[in-house]
């Protein structure tokens, strides 16, 4: 941990500075979670947007679902 610091304060003496400090593993972790499930909840409405707008093109009703054009 000493090492750590006099390493770091050796590079902040020569003008480098990390620009973030990065979070702890479970941080990284959980933010990554949370945008693969944004992903994948997005993926799953474009899909039910596709079959919903194809569905409405086969009977030939073209306005939307809600009936406004």
């Amino acid at each position: 941990m000493c090492d750590e610091q006099a390493e770091r304060r050796r590079h902040e003496s020569r003008g480098f500075r990390p620009l973030i400090q990065f979070p702890s593993i479970h941080t990284r972790l959980e933010a990554l979670l949370l945008a693969m499930a944004a992903k994948a909840n997005d993926l799953q409405f474009q899909k039910e947007q596709k079959t919903a707008t194809s569905q409405y093109c086969e009977h030939g009703n073209f306005l939307p679902p809600n009936g406004h054009s």
